[in-house]
């Protein structure tokens, strides 16, 4: 013991002397007439018997070998023998080290260690006495790392196993402990995988941090004196099948039993405390916690995968994160009626079908029931204010439950994939519900918000409810975030009045069949109303306050006629609306870009008001319908009419300075253009197969020409080029396909 050492006197190298009689096991045996019988007894050996007559004499055999110890017999008086005797075997260990230290009320004493000893040693003798001092200690890493050793034998006298004193003795079977010890230091016998029997005395009053820790024992049974089992003692003992705890025990640390194949334990009512990792990855099938207990620490009977049943102390008042993660737990219906808090994945992936939430509960942790497939029916407490990140995500079975009034925050995916609940009704106080809250619900059908429920509300709320039919939204909602409705089966949605905006994916892919938009609207996001197939009309208040509507926000509707409100001051493209034919923008339009439709196959009429101040026309591609377009005088740029392949004609701007990327490719059905001059550049394949333009003239004010801008045009058709009498030296080679080029300089 280190506070015991006080002064050094010096360092030897001699023999440690141990009887083996007490561990032979051997007896005399019986005299028979005129005879006497000796027997001869030396530990992990047979017996030798031999006889003599009565006062004969007798040659004793060789005391049998043991690798790197000594050995004798205990008496040299063979001659005259009148009655039975038993003779034991006395081995002392060779080249061991001993170390002399006087103090602290013990005297003179020593610590004994491996010295040079022979490595090749399989047992080893540990005495009570060396030099006429007691040996008290074995000193710390005193025969660590010895890998032929298979049995330590330790005399009485000894009190204390030093820190990692036979750490990774990877033969060591047996170790016969004296019942004068009182301490087993830290890592004493660590990852001594053939260690399977050990004799723990009554004296035993500690035993250190992973003393024991990746042995092979198979039991264990503590005593008394220990009131503490410090953190990983046992844990990795996969072969520890069971384990008797001392009514004493105050307290299990950390790891002690981590990964052990414990099939049972009994608690005792004096523990306190449970560390965390405690018995994780254990064999337990049922487990009593005892009262007193007020804490289950984090991951305590994590991954005990035989887990079924626990029974838990009304003085619990906190479960801590992972405590019962991954056990099949099958009778939890009631929780004690004190508990305030459950961790995060507390219960993830456990088997139960019905829980009772206290009343007292304010908190459940992320994840707490997560995965929870069995789980039908949950009853949450009045008091109860938050339901955490993923709390009941995966719950599949559960069919419904009740949010209480007091309810403020309900977690990111706090109900994700719950794929039997029906219905939800959201609590008058709630304040937030985080993103995927009830996302992929597949059998939720309806969705009320208590009067003046009015939240700060997550993205994804209800994405992929694909049973949602029936949803009302409160007065004072002013926001539907992203994708909050996305592929859900919304037939029809009332706005509140107070709604001001509609966020991107909002209803996208909903079978809708009518939109309605309340005045107080002033932004559209992106694709909102996206994939709404089934819609016939959009509407739009009178006195309409909206001034952004984002790209595809009402695309592959199927609407025939579109109007877009004069408020709007900027309107994305529309794209993929199979039955489009004609939009419409109010007299007074505020628009100063229209960002145009793509692949609207029907569309054939686009009717600009007279005092619009459009300045751009942005794209119609894929508008196969569209046979010319009449724009105000005010828009200085067109941009893409690639695929228009009923387009005859288009004038451009005056404006236009560029004739863009693939602008006109493809229009097949073009004839009739005209480049204005200040057009100084048109890009790759803007005219690439055009085939019915006979003739196009390029303007002396371009400079520049990108590849193929006129690719598949044939010699049938005529380039003319002003200002030019040869190709300009930066135009590419590829530029004019076979067309016939007239240069006029």
């Amino acid at each position: 013991m280190k506070g015991k050492r006080f002064f050094l006197y010096g360092m030897v190298l001699l023999t440690a002397v141990i009887s083996a009689a007490a561990l032979s096991g051997c007896g005399s045996s019986g005299t028979e007439e005129g005879t006497v019988t000796v027997t001869f007894c030396a530990a992990g050996e047979e017996d030798i018997v031999l006889t003599t007559e009565y006062g004969g004499s007798i040659t004793p055999p060789k005391v049998p070998a043991k690798t790197g110890n000594e050995g004798r017999w205990d008496t040299e008086a063979f001659d005259e023998i009148r009655q039975d005797m038993t003779v034991n075997a006395i081995y002392e260990t060779q080249g061991l080290e001993y170390t002399d230290y006087y103090g602290g009320g013990l005297g003179r004493y020593y610590t004994v260690s491996k010295g040079q000893m022979d490595e090749r040693t399989e047992e080893l003798y540990i005495p009570s006495e060396y030099n006429g001092s007691r040996v008290l200690e074995v000193a710390e890493y005193g025969f660590e790392g010895l890998t032929s050793l298979k049995r330590v034998v330790c005399a009485e006298g000894l009190t204390d196993i030093g820190d990692r004193a036979f750490q990774e003795c990877e033969a060591l079977e047996m170790a016969e402990l004296p019942e004068s010890l009182v301490r087993i230091g830290e890592w004493a016998f660590r990852m001594c995988s053939s260690l399977a029997s050990v004799n723990f005395p009554d004296s035993l009053s500690e035993i250190g941090e992973g003393a024991f820790s990746n042995c092979d024992l198979k039991s264990v049974k503590l005593p008394k004196g220990i009131t503490v089992l410090e953190d990983s003692v046992f844990s990795g003992c996969d072969a520890l099948e069971s384990v008797e705890l001392p009514e004493t025990l105050k307290g299990i640390g950390d790891g002690a039993f981590f990964s052990c194949s414990l099939l049972r334990v009994d608690l005792p009512d004096g523990l306190t405390e449970i560390g965390p990792n405690a018995f994780a990855y254990t064999s337990l099938s049922s487990i009593k916690i005892p009262e007193g207990i007020t804490q289950i620490s984090t991951y305590a009977f994590g991954n005990c995968r035989a887990l079924q049943a626990i029974v838990l102390p009304d003085s619990l008042i906190s479960i801590e994160s992972m405590a019962f993660m991954n056990c099949p737990l099958k009778t939890l219906e009631t929780l004690p009626a004190g508990l305030q808090s459950i961790g995060n994945t507390a219960f993830m992936r456990c088997s139960m079908e019905k829980i009772v939430l206290p009343e007292r509960l304010q908190t459940i942790g992320s994840s707490a029931f997560c995965q929870c497939t069995s789980l039908m029916e949950v009853t949450l407490p009045v008091e109860l204010e938050e339901i955490g990140n993923k709390a009941f995500s995966e719950c599949t079975s559960l069919k419904e439950i009740t949010l209480p009034d007091g309810l403020k925050s309900i977690g990111d995916q706090a109900f994700f994939q719950c794929t039997s609940l029906k219905e939800i009704t959201l609590p008058v106080g709630l304040e937030n519900i985080g993103m995927f809250a009830f996302s992929e619900c597949s059998a939720l059908e309806s969705v009320v918000f208590s009067p003046g429920c009015l939240p700060e509300i997550g993205v994804y709320v209800f994405f992929k409810c694909s049973s949602l039919q029936h949803a009302i939204l409160p007065e004072g909602l002013t926001k539907i975030p992203e994708a909050m409705f996305d592929s859900t089966a919304l037939q029809t949605i009332v706005f509140p009045e107070s709604m001001q905006e509609i966020d991107m994916y909002a209803f996208d892919d909903c079978p809708l069949d009518r939109i309605e938009i309340p005045k107080n609207v002033v932004k559209i996001g992106q694709a909102a109303f996206q994939n709404c197939e089934n819609v016939k009309e959009v509407v739009f208040a009178e006195d309409c306050r909206l001034e952004t509507v984002e790209d595809f926000a009402f695309s592959n509707i199927g609407v025939t006629e579109f109007t877009i409100p004069k408020s709007v001051q900027e309107f994305g493209s529309m794209g993929h609306c199979e039955n489009l034919e004609t939009v419409i923008i109010e007299e007074g339009s505020k628009l100063t870009t229209y960002n145009g439709n793509i692949s609207c196959p029907k569309l054939t009429t686009i009717r600009f008001p007279k005092d619009i101040k459009l300045e751009a026309i942005r794209s119609f591609s894929y508008c196969t319908s569209l046979k010319t377009l009449d724009y105000p005088d005010t828009v200085k740029s067109l941009r893409l009419f690639r695929g228009c392949t009923s387009l005859e004609t288009i004038k451009l701007p005056a404006g236009q300075t560029e004739i863009s990327r693939r602008a006109f490719m493809d229009c097949t059905s073009l004839y009739s253009v005209e480049i204005p001059d200040g057009v100084t550049t048109i890009d790759e394949q803007a005219f690439s197969g055009c085939s019915s333009l006979k003739s196009i003239t390029i303007p002396a004010s371009v400079t520049e020409m990108g590849k193929n801008a006129f690719e598949k045009w044939g010699s049938g058709q005529t380039i003319y080029v002003e200002g030019y009498s040869q190709k300009p030296a930066n135009w590419p080679d590829n530029w004019c396909g076979n067309a016939t080029v007239i240069w006029n300089a």
